[in-house]
């Protein structure tokens, strides 16, 4: 295992992530529009990203507990090369971590429009039932 393998998850991570923030506002224009047909295809693309992201995450982090098990984070692994090629890796893992708070910020959001779209639909569907029932008994 060397440090090149653990930069190069770390380079796929930031691409899916940047993939992940484009569906992401994508499905946010679709709820936008009320269209869920489009909604729910987007959802599996991003829920099919998410799991490789994770898969991507997981398989890295054993590799840094490969190199040493106290370890908590590929921040913490200790520097291999020059200080230029060090503070590469450290300004990649810094955009992967920045990518990850932009998708995040985005999954709320989404997931707040959702709810407001479910709850207004709700409050449509209870009004019709009122109206639509009979004022006395017939």
């Amino acid at each position: 295992m060397n440090r090149q393998q653990i930069t190069d998850s770390l380079t796929r991570q930031k691409k899916a992530l940047m993939l992940l923030a484009l569906l992401q506002e994508e499905e946010f224009s679709h709820l936008k529009a009320h269209d869920p047909q489009a909604v729910s295809k987007l959802e599996l693309s991003i829920q099919e990203l998410t799991r490789q992201i994770k898969a991507e995450r997981i398989w890295m982090k054993e590799q840094v507990s490969a190199i040493d098990p106290v370890i908590a984070s590929v921040r913490q692994l200790p520097p291999v090369g020059t200080a230029e090629e060090h503070a590469a890796f450290l300004n990649l893992v810094d955009q992967v971590e920045a990518k990850e708070q932009i998708c995040r910020s985005l999954a709320e959001q989404n997931y707040e429009m959702a709810l407001a779209l479910f709850d207004q639909s709700s409050g449509y569907l209870e009004f019709i039932q009122k109206e639509i029932q009979p004022k006395q008994e017939t």
